[in-house]
């Protein structure tokens, strides 16, 4: 083997094995960090509660933004006439320890849907979960069941 190739393959090993575990541990949270993600999905679905959709937006991670735009949220007020919040816990899948921080959530929400809404009226359960950006945490998306993404969120813990 010449010496440029073995440089190039102990190069590519090396980055390798400095970035698995940043990607192994990317949905690994403390117990502290679970707090804020919770603190910051009760502030979102308050915000849907008292219609004050500039918070909802702001809390709303940037890449779903492209999909609603602020007028559109305002207009549609999400498809809700009226909403409450129920039985909001960590969700951890049925193989993980509950004691183990999460980013996910699973709450019922008690619905009256408006005339834009695709909401059942009356008990809603939801998937919530949250990314950090730019330091700061953000809702990231909201699933009626187990979507693709929480599946793989969970295979990561």
């Amino acid at each position: 083997m010449s010496k440029i190739k073995f440089t190039k393959i102990c190069i590519l090993t090396s980055l390798i094995l400095l970035f698995m575990p940043a990607s192994l541990n990317r949905n690994k949270i403390t117990a502290n960090e679970q707090e804020e993600v919770k603190e910051t999905i009760t502030k979102y679905l308050e915000a849907v509660i008292n219609k004050n959709f500039e918070t909802v937006y702001d809390l709303t991670e940037s890449n779903l933004k492209k999909y609603d735009s602020l007028d559109n949220l305002k207009e549609k007020q999400m498809g809700i006439k009226s909403m409450e919040i129920r039985n909001f816990k960590p969700y951890h899948g049925l193989n993980l320890n509950d004691n183990t921080p999460t980013r996910l959530f699973k709450v019922e929400l008690n619905i009256t849907p408006n005339d834009y809404g695709s909401w059942n009226d009356g008990i809603n359960p939801r998937f919530i979960w949250g990314v950090k950006e730019s330091g700061v945490w953000k809702v990231s998306g909201f699933a009626e069941s187990q979507s693709r993404e929480i599946r793989d969120y969970q295979k990561e813990l």
